[in-house]
């Protein structure tokens, strides 16, 4: 591995200052959280509004995760070069100006660059958040802290459509008022600047093939957590309604799996304290596969669909709470920030991927391929585990 910028010091911090530390970022998260999720559907309502076609819609929204893809490399440069919460400032106040200036978009090319820069600036918080996260606990205590940050994150993207429906998303304000609270989400942070981890990294093609070397099993699992995730939110209503769901009943369901992604990361960080965390992401995927198989069978009873979804919700974010531990746990003394870049960009090429092997499985085997491809997805894990454990 590379030399390392990032400062684990879990060690050295006091017990007051490693809370003081969590609830800092713990709350930017939640903020950050939150704007994102108000923010993805003001911006395909501003442009449905608008007359634009969905091709136009979808372009704009593929160049968040492009962002991310050729941000995530130069993020922990840049950390590095910039500090700490100068680096989380950049991220936030580049993402909310954008945000701001979203409404004032009168061409499409105007609105790629902007999504381009929300994208590059949240990218930029996600990595250095992430990181310092995985700096705070002892080895004792990684699981449920990280658990904890990816339950609270979760719940910010989920209230945001809440929010939403409060303020409303019609006219300007909505926007003015979601970059707001993202440039807010960085002044949690300056009440722990002094004990604030330094991190930084090379971020170089080289130090990326480490990590792989190190944490496939991890990347593997945030890969496949972004896969099933992207199938899901966008085929399940297709599947829903093809199994004779009103939309209502559906909206229902993709909110039982979201909320089953939020409610288990704990327990499945206190089983992380207490077990194998290598054991504990095969045994996660084991679970997807054959929650995955009983969810044909479930939709012939809508409280049982329910329930069917809200275990595999929580076992899809549980690959990516789980990968990011044992991530932590296997370079909390390496290049944690490119690290965490990598496995950053493992998910959102998951996330880009999954929408269209699964739409193409839905093509091929119609509703059903819907169900072999999130079934195929932890599978592949159990694959991918057997192969590094005997090599």
């Amino acid at each position: 591995m590379t030399e390392s910028a990032t400062t684990p010091q879990s060690g050295a911090l006091t017990p007051a200052a490693r809370v003081r530390s969590l609830v800092a970022i713990l709350v930017s998260a939640f903020s950050v959280g939150l704007t994102l999720g108000m923010a993805w559907p003001l911006i395909t309502l501003r442009m449905e509004a608008a007359g634009l076609s969905s091709l136009a819609i979808g372009t704009v929204a593929a160049a968040s995760p492009i962002a991310i893809l050729l941000v995530g490399p130069l993020a922990p440069r840049i950390a590095g070069r910039l500090g700490t919460l100068p680096c989380l400032f950049l991220g936030s106040a580049l993402a909310a100006l954008s945000l701001a200036a979203f409404p004032s978009a009168d061409a499409l090319i105007w609105m790629i660059l902007l999504r381009f820069a929300m994208g590059a600036g949240g990218a930029i918080d996600w990595i250095v958040s992430e990181t310092w996260i995985n700096t705070v606990p002892t080895e004792a205590s990684r699981g449920r802290v990280v658990s904890l940050y990816a339950s609270i994150w979760a719940a910010g993207i989920a209230t945001g459509p809440i929010v939403l429906t409060v303020i409303g998303t019609t006219g300007d304000a909505p926007f003015y008022i979601a970059a707001g609270i993202l440039a807010l989400a960085y002044l949690p942070t300056l009440a722990a600047r002094r004990i604030a981890p330094t991190v930084g990294g090379s971020g170089s093609p080289k130090a990326i093939a480490a990590v792989a070397g190190v944490a496939g099993l991890s990347l593997a699992a945030a890969f496949l957590s972004g896969f099933g995730e992207s199938i899901f939110f966008s085929l399940f209503p297709v599947y829903g309604l093809a199994q004779g769901y009103a939309e209502d009943s559906v909206v229902l369901l993709i909110s039982a799996g979201a909320v089953g992604g939020i409610a288990l990361q704990l327990p499945l960080g206190w089983l992380a304290d207490r077990t194998d965390r290598r054991g504990l992401i095969v045994a996660v995927a084991v679970g997807a596969i054959f929650i995955g198989l009983a969810i044909p069978a479930s939709m012939a009873f809508g409280w049982l669909a329910g329930a069917v979804l809200f275990l595999w919700g929580g076992a899809m974010g549980g690959l990516y709470s789980v990968g990011l531990i044992l991530l932590g746990q296997k370079l909390a003394k390496g290049d944690l920030a490119t690290a965490n870049a990598t496995f950053i960009m493992s998910y959102t090429v998951g996330m880009i991927a999954g929408p269209v092997v699964g739409g193409i499985g839905m093509d091929i085997w119609d509703p059903q391929g819907f169900v072999a491809v999130i079934v195929a997805a932890p599978a592949l894990l159990l694959v991918i585990a057997f192969a590094r454990r005997t090599r």
